[in-house]
């Protein structure tokens, strides 16, 4: 099914769920509704409670507005029990005419107790002979933007009640896990039975929950399967080879990474894949070591590929990769969002036809459109934004010489991951760990200081400008929320120190910014034409601008240990000693207060990646991305670390005794066909 299938569906629509990852109807069966409308009963005002939402019916009567400036519309609304007063600051001229005509209204909102009941900005409607467009009946709200509620409901109505969807687990596991049926658990997630139970919902909602961990589990089990299989090229890299690499670097290889190295050169020199996780903490040298991966692969005789998360990190690997082997004469390809469709097609054909090139670009070098003649080795920088589902694209990626030979993995996390939650989440990784840092690198002096102290904190930024440093301001919001006031917002932000320092002098980078403008923006900065970088967390991974030497990061109690960790990391990279600074709110949490504590007593990251997990628990150590691919669909990572016992002994079970609902299963959660036979 596509949505043009669906009436009420055009090409905006389609365009505003594509931002959520959202592409085809079936995609929504799997989005949890945010909250539930629940209009099934008509309350008596007399009955209304404060702080709850309900659904009320009643005269009109008392309208008064105001038209001009601070906008108004207030009526009240009578039954046989009591009045309530609604209040309305945004409306329309027609509807002061259709209230002064109407007798009876429903209104459904949020009640507010002082003198007599209020609602502020309910929905509302006229009714007309006991009827009314606001039904009293279920519904779910998901809250996607340009996207009506309505509109997703009747989609996915349309797919259950024509039975588009069945169920693969059999009563016998469903009942062994206690578990609803997948096609249940949707009735009930999407409000479709008319019935809301607490009970009933969150065993609705764990049971999807726990097929798509299911199939997340079964599809790591697939890949762990191929990978062991010996159908990989054998990459080796001679001493003089290396050794002309090694002269090329401005700096000597720490212990770690001489070791990290020899592991990867090693592993990629056998017939059995390699698929290897490469760690360390924030400045630690993974790109130099993923670079000798790079350079082992091409010397052979191979195509290398390095995929980013984004396009600023990839355009930064593509700078640095260019540079760097420009004088071995190894050519690098980009993938980039910034070439014209000539430049593309030109790149295109060079991955088709050079056999020792490095490709270099976003999760667009796996489309299908990309064809490799002779791939040795694909290099991942980011694990967490790196899904099974391109996991087992890349998997497909062989060569053309008939050989069928699948590329090596190495794939690089961007903070350290406990021991622990790295083989529950990737046990078929060896891991690579780089646990010390370059002997130059200086401590970054870490304050914690109130909101409050934002003004005095903005009057120094002056001194530090004209000192020639460079700032970044990190701040969780895009834009002015009127649910989240008290959070800073980057626009606001911007405008605020435009004014202070000078509009020239200010640059702004946020995650739904185009490619173009967000690197023209970063560039900008690098080249220090900006002495200040307003941004929201989209600069937290891989961004390197030397001369950056202050991290100021607003509301800091909303971020994790690790996200702080590798925000602060941004600075730090050149001689000059550098700062960071952690504003938190007054509505600072005693867990908020441990965590910004920890930022600031530590700078190790192995530790505090230990202490995240103890704290907060394995969804913060990876973080929540707002750009990239997402791993999960319906769970987070916690929710996998706590089930895994459960989910694996399955998984054991699904293989051994069912194969085909295993095939079924991934295929169902990551499109791809996965060969169970003889695991």
């Amino acid at each position: 099914m596509e949505f043009v299938d669906f009436a009420g569906v055009g090409e905006a629509t389609v365009k505003a769920l594509a931002k959520y990852n959202l592409h085809t109807p079936e995609d929504l069966l799997t989005i949890f509704p945010r909250e539930y409308k629940d209009t099934r009963y008509i309350t008596a005002i007399r009955d209304l409670v404060s702080d709850k939402k309900f659904l009320i019916e009643g005269q009109v009567s008392n309208i008064s507005y105001k038209k001009f400036g601070k906008k108004f519309l207030r009526f009240t609304v009578s039954d046989e029990t009591g009045i309530c007063t609604i209040v309305l600051f945004k409306f329309y001229p027609n509807q002061i005419a259709m209230l002064e005509r109407a007798q009876y209204v429903r209104c459904y909102g949020k009640v507010e107790l002082s003198l007599n009941p209020q609602m502020v900005h309910p929905e509302w409607a006229i009714v007309n002979n006991g009827n009314s467009s606001l039904e009293q009946k279920l519904s779910a709200v998901y809250k996607i933007k340009k996207v009506s509620d309505k509109l997703i409901a009747k989609i996915i109505s349309k797919i259950l009640y024509e039975k588009k969807v069945v169920n693969i687990l059999p009563q016998e596991y469903l009942k062994q896990y206690g578990l609803m049926s997948f096609v249940d658990a949707l009735y009930y997630v999407h409000a479709l039975t008319n019935s809301i139970d607490d009970k009933y919902l969150l065993k609705a909602r764990q049971s999807i929950k726990f097929e798509e961990m299911l199939a997340y589990k079964l599809a790591e089990e697939s890949i762990k399967k191929d990978m062991t299989k010996p159908l990989s090229p054998e990459l080796s890299l001679g001493l003089k080879e290396k050794q002309s690499f090694l002269e090329k670097l401005p700096y000597s290889l720490t212990n770690a990474q001489s070791r990290a190295i020899n592991e990867i050169l090693a592993g990629i020199e056998q017939r059995n894949t390699m698929i290897r996780l490469l760690q360390g903490d924030v400045g630690a040298g993974k790109t130099i070591v993923a670079a000798m991966a790079l350079y082992a692969t091409v010397k052979s005789g191979y195509q290398a590929a390095i995929m980013a998360p984004t396009e600023i990190l990839a355009e930064q690997h593509f700078s640095f990769l260019s540079d760097y082997f420009s004088s071995f004469e190894i050519e690098v390809v980009p993938l980039l969002g910034k070439l014209t469709a000539k430049q593309t097609r030109e790149s295109l054909e060079k991955i088709k036809t050079l056999e020792n090139c490095i490709v270099v670009g976003t999760h667009a070098i796996f489309q299908d459109r990309v064809e490799y003649c002779n791939l040795g080795l694909v290099v991942v920088d980011e694990q967490h934004r790196f899904g099974v589902e391109q996991r087992l694209a890349l998997i497909n990626k062989t060569s053309a010489n008939g050989n069928k030979l699948a590329p090596h993995q190495l794939i690089i996390s961007a903070t350290p991951i406990p021991r622990t939650l790295a083989m529950t989440l990737y046990g078929n990784l060896k891991l690579s760990i780089l646990d010390e840092l370059p002997p130059n690198r200086k401590p970054i002096v870490t304050t914690v200081l109130n909101r409050a102290k934002k003004e005095s904190l903005i009057t120094k930024l002056k001194d530090a400008v004209s000192r020639g440093e460079q700032i970044y301001w990190v701040c969780p919001l895009v834009e002015e929320s009127e649910d989240l006031d008290f959070l800073q917002d980057v626009k606001t932000l911007h405008k605020e120190l435009s004014d202070y320092l000078g509009q020239e002098r200010v640059g702004l980078v946020y995650g739904s910014m185009k490619s173009k403008e967000k690197l023209e923006e970063m560039n900008a900065f690098k080249s220090a034409k900006y002495d200040v970088l307003v941004a929201t967390t989209v600069i937290e991974v891989g961004v390197d601008v030397p001369n950056a030497s202050i991290m100021i990061i607003d509301n800091a109690e909303r971020l994790g240990i690790s996200q702080l960790h590798q925000l602060r990391g941004r600075v730090g990279r050149g001689a000059k000693e550098s700062f960071c600074v952690l504003l938190y709110g007054d509505r600072i949490s005693e867990v908020g207060k441990k965590r910004l504590s920890l930022v600031r007593e530590s700078q190790d990251g192995f530790y505090l990646a230990e202490k995240d997990l103890e704290i907060r628990g394995a969804g913060d150590i990876l973080g929540k991305e707002q750009s990239g691919v997402s791993t999960f669909k319906t769970f987070d990572i916690n929710e996998y670390y706590d089930n895994y016992e459960k989910v694996a002994q399955l998984a054991e079970t699904v293989v051994q005794k069912s194969p085909d609902i295993a095939k079924k299963l991934v295929n169902k959660w990551f499109n791809k066909r996965v060969n169970y036979v003889d695991v």
